[in-house]
């Protein structure tokens, strides 16, 4: 599930799904388009290996209020626009929320301890400066939790259940710029947090063992547009992003038998830059050839251990360890990625595409299941993990 790169309003999802994958975390009425690209992937794009889920957030009406709301059997939702300013500033307010899970009291005994909620909400700000530039700010945030029997623990805890959680805030900021009819420029700032938790309730008391993780990823970035012809696009664009990952942290709470533990951050730095040109040679054909680059930095602090080239699973498999100061320079990837695609429209409900990617991944997630879980870990590559390619 992290060979998919999934974006709202440019700001990466990293969990995409509520209730380990029956639902969207995406609000519905704040969806304005949704772009999947599994074949041909634009330059732009990096730092997965498989398809990629863009999707915009609608922006507010700035001429006229709109409110609407609905009450279903799993979840309530609510959307508002507001024009601040008539045709100047307007603001995007949807939230959803599920906390109809006593459902599962009224079933037999198996499932009746189960819990499951969950809730999701958007604000986009809009704001027309002038003819020529306009200014976005949105956030979004979801929260989910579920309870379950015992899936698993630590060997002496007694716990009566088992509980996941996550959460999501995402904040984006995109100054968009024309030059005229044929050129444009966008500028793109975004914060991005995801803390998945697992928590443990004692059996004879109030105390919760919690063991949680945290990914922090800023980036900026920035497109310029070129149209020299009314059917040829050429696209330029560089983009930079700071990893900072918490891998786990055990917090035993009132638990004096347990050890709390605190495995140390990660920090990584990846840069890159990208072309492309998408030209119609034909009224029904279009060829897009491009090529990024990327490079990709770790940093201290961090004590790195080096091993046999033949792994075997104890200590005697580590050849040496060295120690990072902080900021100090571990290790570099780099390369570039090139991409080549057609398509061609055979009728107006058929078209054929090919294409060939080459895509470099520096984030990848350590998991069990194929469903995304709260309990899966992000980890950057490193001198032991090289990227997936």
């Amino acid at each position: 599930v992290d060979q998919n790169l999934i974006l709202l309003d440019d700001a990466p999802i990293l969990n995409p799904t509520h209730l380990f994958g029956l639902f969207s975390v995406f609000p519905p009425d704040a969806v304005a388009t949704m772009d999947l690209y599994k074949g041909i992937t634009p330059a732009r794009y990096g730092g997965r290996a498989a398809a990629v889920l863009d999707i915009s957030m609608a922006n507010p009406n700035l001429e006229h209020f709109k409110l609407q709301a609905g009450i279903g059997p799993v979840s309530n939702r609510l959307t508002t626009e507001i024009p601040l300013i008539k045709n100047k500033i307007g603001v995007l307010i949807a939230g959803r929320g599920s906390f109809n899970d006593f459902w599962f009291r009224l079933g037999p005994p198996r499932v009746q301890n189960i819990r499951g909620n969950f809730a999701d909400g958007v604000v986009k700000l809009f704001y027309r400066l002038n003819a020529r530039n306009t200014l976005t700010l949105s956030s979004y945030g979801n929260y989910d939790f579920t309870q379950t029997e015992l899936l698993g623990g630590i060997s002496s805890i007694q716990s009566s259940s088992t509980q996941f959680e996550f959460k999501t805030l995402n904040l984006t900021a995109k100054w968009y710029h024309s030059f005229g009819e044929k050129l444009d420029m966008q500028v793109i700032g975004v914060h991005s947090r995801y803390q998945p938790n697992t928590l443990l309730p004692e059996v004879d008391n109030d105390n919760k063992v919690s063991i949680s993780s945290e990914v922090l990823q800023r980036q900026i970035k920035a497109n310029l547009n070129y149209l020299p012809a009314k059917r040829h696009k050429i696209e330029f664009g560089v983009s930079a992003i700071h990893y900072q990952i918490s891998p786990g942290k055990l917090d035993a709470g009132l638990n004096q038998s347990v050890i709390p533990v605190s495995l140390p951050m990660e920090n990584a730095l990846e840069l890159a830059g990208h072309i492309e040109n998408e030209i119609s040679i034909h009224h029904k054909t279009t060829l897009s050839l491009g090529l990024r680059y990327s490079y990709f930095m770790n940093f201290g602090p961090a004590t790195v251990r080096y091993y046999r080239p033949e792994f075997v699973r104890d200590e005697s498999a580590i050849l040496s360890e060295q120690v990072f100061g902080a900021n100090q320079l571990i290790n570099t990837y780099d390369g570039f990625e090139p991409r080549i695609g057609i398509r061609h429209s055979l009728s107006e409900t058929a078209s054929f595409k090919a294409g060939y990617n080459l895509m470099r991944q520096y984030l990848q997630v350590v998991t069990n299941a194929t469903t995304p879980l709260p309990t899966s870990r992000w980890k950057t590559s490193d001198p032991n993990i090289k990227p997936q390619i």
